[in-house]
């Protein structure tokens, strides 16, 4: 039988899988409102990790909004989730009390611009004769 042991493969993957559940890990603290610092209890020798699994695994979150973002759990959550992150609501009224006013401006040229009408009349260049 042959040297059975870790190939380059074998830890390369490992290494991502480790790296996926640290992510994992440091978003359920910050769910907790804490640092994602604290994914390194789990390295305590003999009860780090179960207190990073209890924690983490099955204690619910902030409830409310916490400084990482919204409660993933709330009510009021869109279909769908937030997507691209928590972004506050758009303000009804510019600083200053600014509206804008009316449609925008046709563009002056370029590509939405409409085409030149076409030239009417002759130009300067004399017409070819044959014959």
């Amino acid at each position: 039988m042959g040297d059975v042991g870790m190939g380059p493969f074998s830890m390369i993957a490992g290494l991502g899988g480790l790296w996926v559940a640290l992510a994992g890990q440091a978003k359920r603290w910050h769910d907790r409102d804490k640092s994602g610092w604290w994914v390194l209890v789990s390295f305590i020798p003999l009860i780090g990790w179960l207190w990073a699994f209890i924690v983490a695994g099955f204690l619910r979150g902030t409830p409310g909004y916490n400084r990482f973002g919204p409660d993933p759990l709330a009510p009021e959550l869109p279909p769908g989730g937030y997507g691209g992150g928590y972004q506050p609501p758009y303000p009804q009224q510019a600083p200053g009390g600014w509206q804008p006013q009316g449609p925008p401006p046709p563009p002056s040229g370029g590509w939405g611009a409409p085409p030149p009408p076409p030239p009417q009349g002759g130009g300067s260049v004399p017409p070819i004769r044959r014959g």
